[in-house]
């Protein structure tokens, strides 16, 4: 579930200078999300469509210039799956007021990044962003990971360059409602340049049986005239999505 640096940028700008919480998005609201997502298609495929909720804990913060004030993210968060065929979407909804979403087409070669969107909102002021990716032929996730796996992505989020770098370092296991799950631990690193510079490291435990990341952490930080900052980590709490 690597999160782009990229698509959170253009929404800096819109969160203006007061403290504001974060509201924790509801089940319904987050099964109403999947159902307008998935829409008519059966659900299959893995990972398997639905909701999750995952345990959260972090904090964003944004301002101007050498202000940044912060918002703490709420204990809750909800990664909604859907499948249409090749194309799968992960949205994560961090909170009611910051979703980031990613799209790819899963092929032979693993995930590949197609689209990406962040929307995030503060004091009635939204930003929504949503981007088809150049290429879109850019490896998000190999079909099969082994300890010491690395690849690089390089692409465009509109006229935002981005570089990622991937590695698997090492395999290990994580205990989700009970249960003890192989998983592979991915690093990522990303580095953003325009006119929203800016460096994100994700650390991921992916499950390659459930197509999940069963935990994940993002820090990210961008610089510019409108700073901007995030530092979340998460925790998969069940393995039967709602719907």
């Amino acid at each position: 579930m690597v999160i782009a640096i990229a698509a959170a940028a253009g929404a800096v700008a819109f969160l203006v200078l007061r403290g504001n919480g974060s509201t924790p998005v509801g089940r319904n609201r987050a099964v109403a999300r999947y159902v307008a997502l998935q829409g008519s298609h059966p659900p299959a495929g893995v990972p398997a469509p639905g909701v999750y909720t995952y345990a959260l804990s972090g904090w964003e913060c944004a301002g101007l210039g050498s202000l940044c004030l912060h918002r703490s993210l709420p204990h809750r968060a909800a990664v909604v799956i859907a499948r249409h065929g090749p194309l799968l979407t992960v949205e994560v909804d961090l909170s009611a007021q910051h979703l980031e979403a990613q799209r790819y087409r899963i092929t032979s070669r693993g995930r590949l990044l197609v689209w990406q969107r962040t929307r995030i909102s503060i004091l009635d002021v939204t930003q929504d962003d949503a981007h088809a990716i150049a290429p879109p032929t850019t490896l998000a996730l190999p079909a099969r990971l082994f300890a010491g796996e690395r690849w690089t992505q390089a692409f465009h989020d509109e006229a935002l360059p981005v570089q990622t770098t991937n590695t698997v370092a090492r395999e290990g296991r994580v205990r989700v409602a009970g249960r003890s799950l192989p998983a592979w631990e991915i690093v990522s690193t990303s580095v953003t340049g325009g006119a929203h510079p800016g460096t994100e490291r994700d650390v991921s435990w992916h499950s390659t049986r459930l197509g999940l990341d069963l935990r994940f952490s993002i820090s990210r930080r961008i610089t510019g005239t409108f700073p901007y900052r995030l530092e979340a980590s998460a925790r998969l709490l069940g393995l039967r999505p709602l719907r």
